[in-house]
Parts: C-alpha cells; structure tokens; sequence
C-alpha cells in the first residue's frame, strides 16, 4: 500500500510540474533548464536588494550633511597676517635728525577711526574739517612741490608682512587725515611731509601691538561723539577729481 501511495503521489506531483512547465514554457518563448530560471530569479533579487541598500545609504548619507551644514557654524577665514617693525634708514632724511620727507599718501592709517575733531595741540576739539586750513603750505616755484607742514611732526613707522608688502603706518591718524586733505586740496601738484620716523624696533613693535591696522590703510572712519561715522579714503577723492576733469 505505501509504494502504491508512493507512486500516486508521484504521479501527481510530476503532472503538477508539468503542467507548470507547460504554462511558463507558453509565456517566455525558448524552454530553459529549470535550474537556470531559478539562478537568473536569484540574481535579480540579489541586485534589486543591494540597488536598494545603496540608494538607502545615499538618502542617509545626504539627510546626515545637510544636518550638518544647516547646524555647522561658519567657516573662519584664515588668519590674518601680523605687521612686524621694519625699520630703513633709507627712510630719514638726515642723520643728524630723525624726520624724513614722504608722500603723504605713502602713509596709512594704523587705526580704523580717528575722532572728528583735533584731540590736542593749540586748539583742541576743533572739528578737523576747519583744521587743515591752518597747515602749513610752501609751494616750491621750481619743482612744483607742495610742503605740508603741521605744529607737531607725526610719528610714522614702516612696518612689514609675512608676505613680504611693507608699508608706513601711524596711530595719530587724526594728524595724517589733516596733512592729507591738504595735499588733496593742491592736487595734482606733488605733496611732501615731514613726519618724525620711529627707528627702534621695541618701539615699533609696541606700537603695533596696541594698534588695530586695518586691511585698508588707506582709508578711515572720522568718528563723531553721537556715534555717527563717516568714511574717507584719498583714493575715492582722488578719483573723484580725475572724472571731474
């Protein structure tokens, strides 16, 4: 009895098979071995899953750095580069003195506002746009130079970048912004001032210290006591005289 139900069921599942075969044979054209549907079946089920894990990974991994760049703080910008003393007795006129004879524009400002009026000297919060009229003017017949002179010399020192720029700088730029304006007042004709030249390197290097040298030294802010301010640069004003002729 056992074989006899043996091979019934044998029967049954082999006309099961194929009539299977049949069906898929009607289907997909050119009969193949059952075995190589059931690899190929395999195959693609294996790619769809790691077609699946990659595209997971790429919406997680994009989820993950926009959270970081939305919740990142800005990048901070290279550190800017420090001034150090750079003295040149190239810069003084004479041995016997220290003052030298400079462009009043090859001077910048080693300070980012100066106040709008005259801190000191023989009239002190005098508005520094009255001032420069009182400077000293000596326009040179032969040359056509201008010497602009004040009460009191400026200090001015050279000081020099990593990067190799140098450059004459002072703190009192409340002196170089009157010296200046004069020069504008003349141009086109060749200004030239007397500044006091700092020679020691201790001193220099002091000065910088407790200055804030902008990256722009040659332009400023004149700053008022109600806090309002107002920019100036020689070379706009310059500028602005060259489109007018």
């Amino acid at each position: 009895m056992w074989q006899e139900h043996a091979l019934t069921t044998g029967s049954v599942q082999e006309e099961g098979w194929s009539e299977s075969w049949r069906e898929s044979s009607q289907h997909e054209g050119p009969s193949r071995p059952k075995g190589a549907l059931s690899d190929v079946s395999r195959w693609d089920r294996q790619l769809q899953r790691k077609a699946a894990g990659r595209l997971f990974a790429r919406a997680l991994l994009s989820a993950t750095n926009t959270q970081r760049r939305a919740g990142a703080e800005p990048e901070q910008s290279s550190p800017r580069e420090t001034w150090a003393a750079c003295p040149k007795e190239s810069d003084i006129h004479s041995k016997m003195c220290s003052l030298g004879r400079v462009d009043p524009f090859e001077v910048g400002y080693a300070c980012r506002s100066i106040p709008d009026h005259q801190p000191e000297g023989r009239a002190p919060n005098q508005p520094l746009t009255r001032v420069w009229q009182s400077a000293k003017v000596l326009d040179h017949a032969v040359d056509k130079v201008v010497y602009i002179g004040y009460e009191q010399p400026i200090e001015v020192f050279r000081a020099k970048l990593p990067s190799g720029r140098e450059q004459l700088l002072t703190t009192e730029g409340w002196k170089l912004w009157i010296l200046q304006r004069s020069a504008l007042a003349r141009h086109p004709k060749k200004a030239l001032i007397a500044p006091k030249i700092l020679m020691d390197e201790d001193d220099i290097n002091d000065k910088i210290k407790s200055a804030d040298i902008p990256e722009d030294v040659d332009a400023t802010y004149l700053q008022s006591e109600d806090g309002s301010r107002t920019y100036f640069s020689w070379r706009d004003v310059v500028a602005s005289k060259s489109k007018s002729k």
